[in-house]
């Protein structure tokens, strides 16, 4: 059964990645922003047999619930009750809810149904070769944090034979496409400072043929590669960024930036005029905002005459604090403590370069939801990962027990 179910979480993990692509494989719209709007309702609609079956399954045996899920589970009903009792659209109350219980759906897959995590973990590899070609195709979203990996893996990870000579002729093509935002450089710059210098797996040999490979590139072949690395949009809008900052004001021209912290103010601004009971739950699942008075030309271009009914909150803090209050943030971060710690013990105690690059992968999104909020939340794939890397974290400590 183990074999089964893993096996169809498998099926499902690559049906989310093609029915992401549809947008764009059959361009549905002009607008990315739209792309990604229509990218997320065609998945959740194909792949919700999916979350029914797994329901099901996870249901049949799920005795024991942890204590801390149903305390979720009954902070996710306060809320819901508010969000009614508020007014908000029921669409969003829906939708927001549906996002809520994904964690709840995923802690129930892997902690209380036969799901083998090495089972999948096997089949890893070719998530990764799917990821690459979709966004070779020009279709991005979160296939670029998976695309980082498969960069990460043919750097770090990649046997020396002759498909390794075919995979080092994608990785600037792999590259280009990768990096579309600041947050991606950036990214892509601490995972290689930790495997390089943090992570035991990779060997010294091969740490030393990289640093010196880098090094040679940077000295000898800058002028070769250099036109090709400022037309990646990471580095058109990390300069844009830096050329345009006031760090001392804390002034951002760049419409981006710019917006998020006009978010930020916003919400502050509401979160001090409510009355204790909101500032404690927030006001509840579907909760908008008003920014009918921001400067990006993106937001007003997608929202239109909506702007006054903003539903996507970019930082993740502020986007909680607003729907969900205080006890909202301190669930979020009290998750992410325990994500960090659950990752950290697996990298120090793992040489399989699968677990290394899911739990890399992990630790980008919780990061990336600092900046982008929904990258984290509406990501069927962080979800299951995330799990798996919490029960792989017991199984270690399990053993670790046994030996002492």
């Amino acid at each position: 059964m183990s074999v089964k179910i893993s096996k169809i979480v498998f099926y499902f993990t690559l049906i989310s990645l093609f029915a992401m692509s549809f947008p764009y494989l059959f361009d549905l719209s002009n607008d990315v922003f739209k792309k990604d709007f229509y990218a997320k309702r065609i998945m959740t609609i194909i792949t919700l047999p999916f979350f029914l079956l797994f329901f099901y399954i996870s249901l049949q045996k799920a005795r024991n619930i942890n204590q801390k899920v149903l305390y979720y589970l009954l902070s996710v009903v306060i809320v819901i009750i508010n969000a009614f009792i508020y007014g908000n659209k029921i669409s969003l109350i829906i939708l927001d809810t549906f996002i809520l219980l994904l964690p709840v759906f995923f802690y129930l897959l892997v902690y209380k149904t036969n799901f083998d995590k090495d089972l999948f973990i096997e089949k890893f590899p070719l998530i990764l070769l799917i990821a690459s070609i979709l966004i070779l195709l020009n279709v991005k979203l979160q296939f670029s944090y998976l695309t980082m990996l498969a960069i990460l893996y043919i750097i770090f990870f990649s046997k020396p034979n002759y498909w390794l000579i075919i995979l080092l002729l994608t990785l600037p093509f792999l590259s280009l496409k990768t990096l579309i935002g600041k947050s991606s450089l950036l990214m892509l710059i601490a995972l290689f400072i930790y495997l390089l210098f943090f992570n035991k797996t990779v060997t010294k040999k091969r740490k030393t043929i990289i640093i010196t490979s880098i090094g040679i590139l940077s000295i000898t072949a800058v002028s070769i590669f250099w036109n090709f690395f400022t037309q990646t949009d990471a580095y058109n809008k990390m300069i844009y960024f830096y050329n345009n900052a006031d760090f001392s004001k804390l002034e951002f021209k760049d419409m981006s930036t710019g917006h998020r912290l006009y978010e930020a103010k916003q919400i502050l601004h509401v979160f001090k005029e409510e009355n204790l009971y909101k500032k404690i739950f927030g006001n509840g699942p579907g909760a908008t905002i008003d920014l009918s008075q921001t400067m990006d030309v993106s937001v007003k271009r997608v929202h239109k005459g909506h702007l006054k009914e903003v539903r996507h909150i970019h930082i993740g803090l502020f986007a909680v604090l607003h729907r969900y209050g205080l006890l909202g943030v301190f669930i979020f971060f009290y998750f992410i403590k325990k994500l960090f710690i659950a990752s950290k013990i697996v990298l120090k105690n793992t040489n399989d370069y699968r677990w290394i690059l899911i739990t890399l992968y992990t630790l980008m999104i919780i990061f990336d939801s600092f900046v982008t909020f929904p990258h984290m939340m509406s990501n069927f794939i962080f979800w299951l990962f995330a799990f798996m890397i919490l029960k792989k974290r017991d199984e270690i400590i399990n053993q670790q027990y046994a030996i002492s």
